[in-house]
């Protein structure tokens, strides 16, 4: 019988500081699977080791159910908002775009991305919200409105607008929001909406 030889970790390998999920684990072994059919490779797996694997992973959720949830997070309230308008300066060019970030994305239920972009280098007219892609009017009942028109979002189609309409809302209101950002930083209708 020959002998058994144990084979350690290499300390050069990158090392977990916690197990993977088994969401993890999915994407993982879906991207090698997408690799060998992308190189016209024959399958590795049989349906009876996929369906191992499987339940393996299915055993992994139950194991980590509990350390993998994220804490739940307190939702935002107006109390936190009116928080917020207490910390910032509306003179000053960042805090308005903030408060009009703030008040828009909470009234409007908005995603932040929908809101928001990571640097001037990604902005796009046709993903982001610009000046132009908004609307304020009135109703029949002649009561102020604000239409955002978002150019991309998580549940409209490509190419598909999505409106989102706000109304006035006492000391939270986010029509007086983008009036005072519009006051304090002037732009075009091409610019990114919050800037």
């Amino acid at each position: 019988m020959a002998d058994a030889t144990i084979i350690s970790p290499s300390s050069d390998l990158p090392q977990h500081s916690s197990p993977i999920s088994e969401s993890t684990a999915r994407h993982y072994l879906a991207a090698i699977r997408a690799w060998h059919i992308m190189q016209g490779w024959n399958p590795l797996l049989t349906d009876i080791v996929h369906e191992w694997i499987n339940f393996s992973l299915r055993g992994i959720a139950k194991l980590q159910a509990k350390c993998h949830k994220q804490p739940i997070r307190p939702p935002v309230t107006t109390a936190i908002l009116r928080l917020v308008q207490r910390s910032l300066d509306l003179n000053s060019s960042f805090d308005a775009c903030v408060w009009v970030i703030a008040t828009c994305a909470f009234w409007g239920m908005m995603w932040s991305g929908e809101a928001t972009v990571r640097s001037r280098v990604d902005f796009s007219p046709s993903r982001c919200l610009t000046k132009g892609d908004y609307t304020e009017a009135v109703d029949a009942k002649n009561k102020p409105y604000l239409r955002l028109d978002l150019p991309s979002t998580k549940t409209a189609k490509p190419g598909e607008y999505q409106s989102i309409w706000l109304v006035p809302q006492n000391d939270l209101c986010p029509i007086a929001a983008l009036h005072n950002m519009a006051r304090v930083v002037p732009a075009l209708k091409s610019d990114p909406l919050f800037s």
